[in-house]
């Protein structure tokens, strides 16, 4: 997580353009398998605290848990402004179109109820 901020921030306001529209999509890719990384981390923890398991050692600690939800959002919020040219199905790669396919699936199982 701090890695996908450190990206976003280091390339200031134009970072979008430097990383091309692949690899906008490759951002908002990665930065949502750690956003449901993250989400798995909370949920082991709230389900080992509502049972009494003391024992944390699969889970973050809080401070680190809030320290990559807080670098997430601000990845999510740089990728809400980014501005690219090219979009899906004119002239895209077929790892392009894959990977947005994936993107689309995982942040619909990540809206989906816990089980």
């Amino acid at each position: 997580a701090a890695a996908l901020h450190a990206l976003v921030v280091a390339g200031g306001p134009s970072w979008q353009q430097e990383l091309t529209a692949d690899g906008v999509l490759h951002v908002a890719h990665a930065n949502l398998v750690a956003s449901t990384w993250l989400a798995e981390s909370l949920r082991r923890r709230q389900c080992a605290a509502a049972v009494g398991d003391i024992s944390t050692d699969a889970c973050l600690s809080e401070e680190d848990e809030h320290a990559a939800a807080e670098d997430l959002n601000a990845v999510w919020q740089a990728l809400g402004h980014a501005r690219v040219g090219a979009r899906l199905g004119r002239g895209r790669s077929e790892e392009a179109v894959d990977l947005h396919r994936d993107l689309h699936a995982r942040y619909a199982a990540l809206l989906a109820s816990p089980p």
